[in-house]
């Protein structure tokens, strides 16, 4: 099985219709990202500027002329994985592996920033441990009511300003577990609201 890993920016660059693109890439990637609102938005104003500028790039794995696999990754200020899709159909083969090896190389980092939403852990399990991803910081509520969202290898500060805090919590380490500390507005108490061992 040849699988072809070509750099959105190179087809960019060689004049492919961006539209096209773009729409192909969204079509593959829009149901893994049913937790973060606006995804297409993001991905056709945000993040194809960004490809554009050479601040952003989409790693695309290319397997008889169709998309099995998506990584989109920010390079500047913060070195970052921000998707990562593999076809379920190609699953538990690598590619997943293979894909994240390359945005390492991109990035230049071997920890590079990936937040990702509690509920898609278990598919990400063994990408998680093969490169030894650290979790770093969970945030309650970050894209979704009711679904925290991991971030593991650094810290995630867009979401973290002291209204937030207030709002949702932070998470503390205490005695080998991390823990979400809620603050209740009316009282002022904390109050533990997950843990997990670290």
């Amino acid at each position: 099985m040849r699988i072809n890993y070509i750099l959105l920016s190179d087809l960019i660059n060689n004049s492919f219709d961006i539209m096209k693109i773009s729409s192909d890439i969204i079509n593959v990637t829009i149901d893994t990202k049913g937790d973060y609102p606006d995804y297409e938005n993001w991905f056709r104003y945000k993040h194809i500027p960004g490809v554009i500028n050479g601040e952003r790039d989409t790693i695309l794995a290319i397997y008889s002329n169709k998309i099995i696999g998506v990584c989109n990754i920010k390079k500047k200020d913060e070195k970052k994985i921000c998707t990562l899709y593999i076809d379920y159909k190609f699953r538990r083969k690598r590619l997943g592996i293979n894909l994240v090896k390359k945005a390492i190389s991109l990035l230049e980092t071997d920890k590079p920033l990936i937040t990702m939403p509690e509920n898609s852990l278990s598919n990400y399990k063994r990408i998680i441990k093969y490169f030894n991803w650290k979790v770093t910081n969970v945030i309650d509520n970050c894209y979704k009511d009711g679904i925290n969202e991991i971030i593991f290898n650094g810290e995630f500060e867009d979401k973290l300003d002291d209204d937030y805090v207030l709002k949702n919590g932070i998470w503390v380490k205490k005695k080998g577990l991390k823990r979400i500390i809620r603050f209740a507005n009316d009282i002022g108490k904390k109050i533990d609201i997950l843990s997990l061992k670290i």
